[in-house]
């Protein structure tokens, strides 16, 4: 949680003391700060070790996910393009099978979705992988 309420130097001093920047989570809370906050503290933890396509059960993921995940669906769309910009996997399934693009489809976050869509891989038919109409999947059994 220091990750998403506090300092880099507040990171840097549980680090310092024994804290595991490996799964910790900290990149998926830092992907969901607001106003500008996620970009610097994203870039702090990566430099001190943390992988942007770490998969993790923060508390508000119920089936897991990556910090693009995270972000989609917190609905944090200069994390999701920094994320991006610094090697996040868009392919990447939770545990229900979901893609980050399919999370931001669930929560409306349309330009998120615009973005993830550009990424998406075709199936031989022309339409995304994620369903048969082409439009990414949105499952109404989250909570």
């Amino acid at each position: 949680m220091a990750s998403r309420r506090s300092s880099p130097e507040i990171v840097d001093l549980l680090l310092d003391h024994g804290a595991n920047i490996h799964n910790s989570n900290v990149l998926h809370y830092a992907a969901c700060r607001r106003g500008g906050l996620a970009i610097p503290m994203m870039e702090h933890l990566i430099q001190r070790g943390a992988d942007v396509n770490e998969f993790g059960y923060p508390a508000f993921l119920h089936f897991g996910g990556t910090p693009l995940h995270a972000a989609s669906y917190q609905g944090n769309l200069l994390a999701v393009k920094w994320l991006l910009k610094h090697g996040a996997n868009p392919g990447v399934e939770d545990a229900q099978g979901s893609k980050p693009l399919d999370l931001a489809a669930l929560e409306e976050e349309d330009e998120i979705c615009d973005v993830l869509y550009e990424l998406s891989p075709l199936d031989d038919f022309g339409k995304g992988e994620n369903s048969s109409s082409g439009q990414p999947k949105a499952n109404s059994s989250r909570a």
